[in-house]
């Protein structure tokens, strides 16, 4: 690693940082709104692409989750990171991204093997209490639903309920996994290790990102609700515009908020730097 690299993070690991979501947002939708046609573009072709990976037969759903769905992603930190800089962009630069194809491949399976692991507990439960059988029975036969003991799918869903816990808690963990691989050049394992290190110092702060996207979200959908009682036509047209705005807006802005939260907590080397990370890890 970069000595400046390896500076800055043995700093935050040892006195800590300051995390500030309302700043992160506000930025991330400056960002956002200083290009939002190209975002929104690059948006509406990677809802596409993703869903012509996705069609592919056999290897569809595995092609788009583990290689074109991450790539993608990573486009509009990308360009975040070009705005913020104020540095010369286009609509190429979204793609940027497959320029680090590999790292960020091996990236997301590694994560993916972690999270099944940290979720087979759920999966065992869900299987021991028969409810696999009962929607099969239901699915082969909708008019003999058969018996089912609530008891046993109530602890597979206690089970699931704090299962959850912890694929959250790995996934918050792993939020800059991309940004340290892209922004910085670490090896999938070193990038992962990194994230998760920094993020554990203020990990409800950070979580406190993705509950204020979520806030929002829920206030959006409540205000659409209460406008579908009060007036039915008005309410459809409210929530077709909520969900337009979520889609459009809310998307590439909860991607440039992330952004924000990394390019402030962590800093970033000079162009001319060298970012080389060998012994992060020990």
């Amino acid at each position: 690693m970069h000595r400046k690299l390896e500076q800055n993070i043995e700093n935050l690991l040892e006195n800590g940082y300051t995390f500030s979501t309302g700043d992160y947002i506000s930025e991330g939708f400056d960002l956002f709104k200083r290009n939002a046609g190209l975002f929104i573009g690059f948006m509406i072709l990677s809802f596409f692409l993703s869903l012509i990976a996705g069609a592919i037969p056999k290897i569809g759903v595995f092609l788009n989750s583990l290689v074109i769905s991450p790539i993608l992603a990573v486009g509009y930190f990308i360009v975040a990171d070009k705005i913020k800089r104020n540095r010369d962009y286009d609509f190429g630069t979204f793609f940027e991204g497959f320029q680090h194809a590999l790292p960020l491949i091996l990236a997301t399976i590694i994560m993916t093997i972690i999270f099944i692991i940290a979720f087979s507990p759920s999966l065992y439960s869900l299987y021991n209490s028969g409810i696999f059988d009962f929607y099969t029975a239901i699915l082969e036969n909708p008019l003999d639903i058969p018996d089912f003991d609530p008891i046993f799918s109530s602890n597979a869903l206690t089970v699931l309920v704090l299962n959850s816990l912890i694929i959250w808690f790995l996934i918050v963990c792993y939020t800059w996994t991309t940004h340290f691989i892209v922004f910085y050049g670490l090896d999938p394992w070193s990038a992962m290790e990194a994230s998760r290190k920094i993020i554990m110092k203020r990990w409800f702060a950070v979580f406190g990102l993705y509950l204020a996207f979520f806030g929002i979200f829920l206030i959006g959908m409540l205000i659409s609700s209460l406008t579908a009682v009060m007036a039915p036509l008005l309410g459809v047209f409210v929530l077709i515009i909520m969900m337009l705005g979520i889609l459009f807006v809310g998307l590439p802005t909860i991607y440039c908020s992330i952004y924000a939260a990394f390019a402030d907590v962590i800093g970033f080397l000079d162009d001319d730097e060298t970012d080389i990370y060998d012994h992060f890890v020990k």
